[in-house]
């Protein structure tokens, strides 16, 4: 794909409704995060711990986020 081609297709993109464009950038994050080894094993172990007891708590996560 060359560049004028990129430059009609973000210009398709932008001209989609925004719950199109919500739905294809979820797409989009999900192909991206499948491409990194270091994201993916995580988020599939935190999804599949049934226990609540290990499952992070909302106040940590909030304090990790703003120190980020």
């Amino acid at each position: 794909m060359d560049l004028d081609e990129l430059e009609q297709l973000k210009a398709t993109l932008r001209a989609l409704p925004a719950a199109t464009q919500d739905s294809l950038a979820g797409l989009l994050l999900m192909e991206r995060l499948k491409r990194n080894t270091l994201v993916m094993p995580d988020i599939h172990r935190r999804i599949e711990n049934a226990d609540p007891d290990q499952w992070s708590k909302w106040e940590d996560t909030k304090k990790k986020i703003s120190h980020d």
